[in-house]
């Protein structure tokens, strides 16, 4: 079965309205707007029996068919647990497993690979162990082995009270930690074991013994051989409970073809292919091309605002309703002849994208919940000094979230 990750729009509400002439036509003339987030953190939480999954879908763009996310039953932690899985990737940075105590203590275990290192960021015990406000995160990250190499890799956590070991292959790391209480949580409250990211229903709860990995990329790769703890089964392979994406095996239907000496694509005038349990599919849309194999071209269309409309989307039950992904990016073509207007709004008052037309000039609006807002003003350079010269503009705004 296949892990993989694609970025994933983040607008309850994403709105185009204002008094434009016209909207969605291409044009050379383009407009970049660039945010770079960055919230603050005092720890890294700021990035069966055989389990087959494989990463063929992913492409050279990082662009995939969806998000493979899988649900395992819950790790039945005691005073002595261990858990195993082999994985090989060629991302630099993903979640690779995640479980908490349903933020009840804000406990958790979180595997992630980070700047293609293997990193293990938890948080044990109760609020005993410290008089802080906040209980710190406990981090052990195995620098000398490489993970983004694709090949398999064996990782072993094994805890019992309060020493840790986090084993890569033949590298191990020990920790001990240094406070009263070791419990986990309550095996009713603490949820399953996730493997390749976090579901969107986890997403869309308040509470999150860590909540910032919901903004990290989910996995591409494979993953096979997990074993751990459940009740009342005991040490065991886990029956995987729920999958989305996940493939069936590690063909890759991408590969070239060649006829006549000449190499072959599936895809068309810079489709983006990649793998699915159906065979090979393309992504079309960073082309100016449509259909099965981005053989079509593309029909710009335009629309007509004349001060009282607006055009809108409302996903708000759809995943894309929360923040899914470091980084985003929105495109589109005005032209106006109106000095102050509205282009685009997406979001809510916690979480938006604003872009807006003030006395000429483009202004873009970002922020993040538990960020700053950034705003970021452009000026016309030519042929007018101004956005509203009744010419085709592209705006494209790209905004990515940085953990530190």
């Amino acid at each position: 079965m296949t892990y993989s990750n694609e970025v994933i729009p983040a607008h309850p509400r994403v709105c185009v309205s204002g008094p434009a002439n016209h909207l969605s036509k291409r044009h050379p003339e383009q407009v970049s707007c660039s945010f770079d987030h960055c919230i603050a953190s005092t720890s890294s939480e700021a990035n069966l029996r055989s389990v087959y999954c494989n990463s063929s879908s992913v492409t050279e763009s990082g662009r995939c068919d969806t998000n493979v996310i899988t649900t395992y039953p819950k790790w039945a932690l005691t005073f002595e647990n261990q858990l195993s899985l082999d994985f090989r990737t060629k991302q630099t940075d993903a979640l690779l497993l995640y479980t908490d105590d349903g933020g009840i203590q804000g406990n958790f275990y979180a595997l992630t690979i980070a700047d293609g290192r293997l990193q293990l960021d938890f948080r044990l015990g109760d609020e005993s162990n410290d008089l802080a406000t906040q209980r710190a995160v406990i981090t052990m990250r195995v620098d000398d082995v490489p993970v983004n190499d694709n090949r398999w890799h064996r990782l072993t956590l094994f805890q019992a009270w309060e020493n840790v070991k986090l084993q890569l292959d033949d590298t191990v790391l020990f920790k001990i930690l240094t406070q009263h209480s070791f419990v986990f949580g309550n095996l009713k409250t603490c949820s399953d074991v996730f493997v390749g990211g976090v579901p969107k229903d986890i997403h869309l709860l308040a509470a999150m013994s860590s909540p910032l990995k919901r903004h990290t990329k989910t996995f591409a790769g494979a993953v096979k051989n997990l074993v751990y703890r459940l009740y009342p089964q005991g040490v065991t392979s886990p029956q995987l409970l729920e999958s989305i994406g996940m493939r069936q095996s590690d063909d890759d239907y991408c590969k070239p073809t060649t006829i006549a000496g000449k190499e072959e694509h599936f895809c068309k005038n810079d489709g983006v292919c990649y793998s699915t349990n159906e065979g090979p599919k393309c992504d079309c849309s960073l082309s100016d091309f449509d259909g099965r194999r981005c053989e079509q071209v593309k029909i710009d269309a335009e629309l007509s605002f004349f001060g009282q409309e607006w055009l809108g989307y409302d996903v708000s039950n759809n995943s894309g309703a929360t923040i899914r992904s470091r980084f985003e990016n929105i495109t589109f073509v005005f032209k106006t002849v109106h000095g102050r207007q509205t282009l685009f709004v997406g979001g809510d008052r916690l979480n938006y994208v604003h872009v807006t037309i003030d006395d000429g000039s483009l202004v873009a609006t970002s922020k993040f919940e538990g960020t700053e807002k950034r705003l970021i003003r452009i000026f016309n350079e030519y042929p007018s000094g101004r956005y509203d010269d009744d010419q085709w503009h592209t705006v494209s705004v790209t905004r990515t979230l940085t953990l530190v």
